[in-house]
């Protein structure tokens, strides 16, 4: 449902540009709308509005993704940062847990190489390639920890084989120098046991490295209390051997 009231300039806008897709639904006409977007001012919010408008339907969502593979391919390090968080902004909107399979335009045939495409699981893990595609591009620091941050709060439900993106989670979450600061591996633990719990991820050193999180540290970390929700968790809700779980329970005690 498109959100505005209907006297208002900018949903009039929406309804007109959604009505002119219909009709001219292809490869450049959303190219378009992404261009636009992406180079709006940011007080610029209509930019926006429209593609989230089109995200409800599977044809509009495969076109994006085809257009967001190229954007990403071909950005380079003058892109500003701004840059980067409206494309993280759009992939957040994009295919829904439990979306319905609509379309702007009629469906094709069942049978046909389209129809395959435009299936919502082939999106789905388009839709994580993408995502490793865009964390390739050697996002700022401050913007690569918000990116892994957004996927462990929402995003990685919605993808398929997520267990590509444990590259880029790993080496923040289990860093191989002792010397790198341990909020952040706090701040991504969402996303680490996310992707062990949806996508299957078999890693060994976890509850060494869960363990080691709980130190004094602990007590002066900006994401302290986002980590700590995430261990009751996961605790809670997967097996954890009872030695381990005391420890824990031990340590939060004679800590807080």
């Amino acid at each position: 449902r498109l959100i505005g009231n209907p006297l208002n300039g900018p949903y009039l806008t929406r309804c007109m540009t959604m009505d002119h897709l219909k009709e001219n639904l292809n490869f450049e006409s959303v190219r378009a709308l992404l261009t636009d977007y992406l180079s709006a001012s940011k007080k610029d919010l209509e930019k926006f509005s429209v593609l989230a408008a089109g995200v409800r339907y599977v044809d509009f969502t495969s076109l994006l993704i085809r257009n967001l593979q190229n954007v990403i391919h071909d950005a380079n390090s003058t892109k500003i940062e701004h840059y980067y968080e409206r494309i993280i902004r759009l992939l957040e909107v994009v295919l829904p847990v439990g979306m319905p399979k609509e379309f702007l335009k009629e469906p094709p045939n069942p049978k046909s190489d389209q129809a395959r495409r435009l299936r919502i699981h082939t999106l789905r893990h388009s839709l994580t390639e993408l995502w490793a595609q865009l964390l390739d591009k050697k996002l700022p620091d401050d913007l690569m920890l918000d990116a892994l941050k957004r996927l462990g709060d929402s995003q990685l439900k919605k993808m398929t084989e997520t267990r590509l993106l444990s590259t880029y989670v790993i080496p923040v979450f289990d860093p191989p120098s002792l010397a790198t600061s341990s909020s952040w591996s706090r701040a991504v633990t969402r996303t680490m046991l996310s992707l062990i719990h949806f996508g299957g991820l078999n890693y060994d050193r976890l509850y060494p490295r869960l363990y080691r999180l709980l130190d004094h540290r602990l007590l002066s970390c900006p994401y302290a209390d986002r980590f700590l929700i995430d261990l009751d968790v996961y605790l809670s809700s997967l097996y954890a051997s009872t030695v381990y779980q005391c420890q824990v329970l031990m340590f939060i005690s004679t800590s807080f």
